[in-house]
């Protein structure tokens, strides 16, 4: 398989598998069911999504050679794959580099809220209501020191006050786009409530747009301390998960993964129940439960795995737990011999 053959020529140490994966008939090597004896079947499968940081990504936020190898023997095979991530386009092309291209392959972005199409633009979004953005920056404001509020729209990030401690945190260590000052907490405040703080009259002030999504920023111990005040505060008009232990991300309450997924997948005509996607952490467990075949990483949060009916090895395996199991993939497929679903 030339999977293999170029994983073996670059130097790389064989792929582990079991002499049954060439089978079609058999289970993945890679593959570990959550029930005795579960036999993970890969018939139909036609598309892969995977979440990128604790999953796609080793734990230095770089992309590995096996796991890029593999995403360009399933575009190869006819197949599609699908990066779903709390990352905007721009910070996951970032960390890419010139790898892949996302500006022309669907994909889902900010958790669910913004997912491009073939074309290159959004074709499926949800956005989070004014009326909690200011609510949810009167608590920070409240709790100075503590937290920063980043609001996502597209590929624009915002904070209210740049030097805060934790204003510059998913840039600086995530390489998320710099984000721009919206002048304090008050001034924020008051133009997402429409007041322009002046003498035009507050229904003709002007208004920005809702995100896409509001992260809180924080240390762990504050946001696990904070989050059931701040659920409270939101009242169900949002969802929350934690995608890292120092973001809790708000989102519409019907925005997920799986939700942005099933939007992404109807560009090529096709469904969770035909897919397979990775994850690690609680804004992937939508999208674990909804496909067919959803593998929680070996480093997956405890509340991941117990989602997941299937689990791979972790992000910092050699080779990565996702390359494993797209090798036992695109063995099965190769198999076959033809493009799952006979389209592409």
């Amino acid at each position: 398989l030339k999977f293999l053959q170029n994983w073996r020529l670059a130097g790389c140490p064989p792929l582990p598998h079991s002499p049954a994966m060439h089978s079609a008939e058999l289970p993945s090597g890679a593959l570990c069911g959550r029930e005795p004896d579960a036999v993970a079947d890969f018939a139909g499968i036609r598309a892969v999504a995977s979440d990128m940081d604790g999953t796609f990504l080793r734990p230095d936020h770089e992309a590995p050679a096996a796991n890029l190898e593999a995403v360009r023997q399933v575009d190869e095979l006819g197949l599609h794959f699908l990066f779903c991530t709390g990352r905007n386009r721009a910070s996951a092309q970032a960390r890419l580099r010139d790898a892949v291209n996302l500006s022309t392959r669907p994909g889902v972005f900010l958790n669910g809220a913004a997912v491009y199409g073939k074309s290159g633009s959004i074709i499926h979004e949800r956005t989070v209501s004014v009326d909690v953005v200011v609510d949810m920056l009167g608590y920070a404001k409240a709790h100075s020191g503590k937290f920063s509020v980043v609001l996502c729209h597209g590929d624009a990030h915002f904070v209210s006050d740049l030097e805060e401690r934790w204003a510059l945190h998913l840039h600086k260590d995530y390489d998320d786009p710099e984000p721009s000052s919206l002048g304090g907490y008050d001034a924020a405040i008051s133009t997402f409530r429409g007041a322009s703080g002046g003498t035009e009259p507050p229904q003709k002030a002007p208004r920005r747009d809702e995100p896409h999504l509001l992260h809180f920023i924080g240390s762990r111990e504050d946001l696990d301390a904070g989050r059931e005040r701040l659920e409270a505060l939101a009242g169900g008009r949002v969802k929350f998960v934690r995608a890292l232990p120092t973001c809790l991300t708000l989102l519409h309450p019907l925005c997920s993964k799986a939700d942005g997924l099933e939007a992404a997948l109807k560009e090529f005509g096709s469904t969770l129940s035909e897919a397979i996607a990775f994850g690690d952490a609680e804004n992937d467990v939508e999208m674990l439960q909804g496909v067919k075949i959803g593998v929680a990483m070996g480093n997956a949060m405890p509340t991941v795995k117990e989602c997941a009916r299937w689990h791979c090895a972790a992000n910092s395996a050699e080779p990565p737990g996702v390359a494993q199991v797209l090798a036992d993939l695109l063995s099965f497929v190769n198999a076959r011999g033809e493009t799952q679903g006979g389209q592409s």
